[in-house]
């Protein structure tokens, strides 16, 4: 049966120094109306959910600007509390995780992390690795290649020693 796809914008989330940054839908799924919470783009067509476009998508937990808010107390087990639930009411209401997004997206393009670029696009901007340069894995401790080490939750992963599907799958 024949099908029809449009592409659509991605709903705008804020706007700083001129810059507009849009959210990122699930699974590219404007239909869904499922946004990814730490995935956001400056082209409200061309970002993409799995970030592998290289050049207009980032995700927040990546900038060095990203300081995660503290979360009331869990609500499973014997958390799940009158006490427990008013103060995730507050934290809900209060828009304290938009909040810190906001803030670490502002200052990553004060400081330059993300931005334009000349072309008019945008992208994150990173130091380019000279080939051969080695780091250290933050999760085993062995020494890796910097250019194919992946920044996870702020860390360096070795691609070769513990980059797995489980910790590609948590991106």
């Amino acid at each position: 049966m024949p099908f029809r796809s449009i592409a659509v914008k991605a709903p705008l989330f804020m706007r700083h120094k001129g810059l507009r940054i849009y959210h990122i839908y699930r699974r590219d799924d404007a239909d869904s109306g499922v946004l990814r919470q730490y995935a956001y783009t400056f082209d409200p067509v061309d970002g993409s959910d799995d970030l592998t476009d290289g050049h207009v998508t980032f995700d927040v937990r990546n900038l060095s600007t990203w300081k995660p808010p503290a979360h009331p107390p869990s609500l499973s087990g014997d958390g799940d509390t009158p006490a427990n639930r008013r103060a995730w009411k507050r934290f809900e209401s209060d828009g304290v995780e938009e909040k810190a997004i906001k803030a670490a997206i502002r200052g990553a393009i004060d400081k330059g992390e993300v931005g334009p670029t000349k072309d008019g696009g945008h992208q994150e901007k990173r130091r380019v690795i000279p080939k051969g340069e080695r780091t250290t894995c933050s999760l085993c401790g062995n020494p890796c290649d910097a250019r194919k080490a992946h920044l996870h939750q702020g860390k360096l992963v070795g691609d070769e020693c513990c980059w797995d599907e489980r910790l590609k799958a948590s991106e």
